[in-house]
């Protein structure tokens, strides 16, 4: 199991590229994103095959080399939503990124290409990670299985939780710190935290209490009134932003 700073993995679904027709009029994809039985959904798009969602999804995750899988899904009114594609990413090298220092580093460098490998890659490209204003960025595309068309765009960044420094140790966290000290750190840790597994997990899953009460998708504890306002309005313009989040009343 690869050790994990304290944080949870923020997986921006950006768009989709040439996805299956479903229908005579084209199709009503969403993304759904699992992981350890989280699972996570994107909004519907209308009658597209090249979707733009531009959303957020929040996953807590405890092994970067996990698999995650990623679905697209035709949305019916009368009928069982059909398949559109689907495809599994992990995010080790965007951890190992994470855990090195790169607070000397110019700010859009790339420091790590990914390049498709096996038979089993799902990476249609190259994926390039990169030092973006103190952020480890990932941009990935993800070529969908089972179908003959179709490729997901998604945006990765890991989300540190305040006053959490993780397994990974204080600063390191997000790449800053004296790298050696912090790999010791690491090491040590995950000596110590053996076994931890589920309880770190839980410990992540907490942090993350705030839900809306309409799709049920969770935010980490510090979200913001505007980010919520922006969720409710994105997602569910038919109710009220207390409906989504009655927490705000008070």
């Amino acid at each position: 199991m690869s050790t994990l700073p304290g944080g949870f993995l923020s997986v921006r679904v950006l768009r989709g590229i040439n996805l299956v027709s479903c229908d005579a009029k084209g199709s009503d994809p969403y993304v759904v994103i699992s992981l350890d039985g989280q699972k996570l959904k994107t909004s519907v798009m209308k009658k597209t095959v090249n979707p733009v969602w531009n959303e957020d999804l929040t996953l807590a995750v405890m092994d970067a080399s996990a698999p995650i899988k990623l679905e697209v899904f035709d949305k019916d009114t009368f009928s069982k939503d059909d398949m559109m594609g689907d495809a599994e990413f992990d995010i080790e090298a965007l951890v190992q990124m994470i855990q090195m220092d790169l607070e000397d580093i110019r700010s859009g460098t790339v420091v790590r290409t990914v390049r498709p490998g096996g038979k089993d890659s799902c990476l249609a490209d190259e994926s390039h990670i990169i030092w973006d204003n103190g952020q480890v960025v990932q941009d990935i595309l993800l070529k969908l299985r089972n179908v003959h068309t179709g490729v997901v765009h998604l945006q990765l960044k890991w989300v540190t939780i305040p006053g959490d420094q993780g397994a990974g140790g204080g600063a390191s966290a997000m790449g800053g710190g004296n790298g050696q000290k912090s790999k010791m750190a690491r090491e040590r840790n995950a000596e110590k935290n053996k076994g931890s597994k589920g309880s770190q997990l839980e410990t992540n899953k907490k942090a993350m209490n705030i839900q809306c009460k309409i799709c049920m998708q969770t935010f980490i504890c510090t979200t913001s009134e505007a980010k919520c306002k922006e969720h409710a309005e994105a997602r569910h313009p038919k109710n009220d932003l207390y409906q989504c989040f009655p927490h705000l009343k008070n």
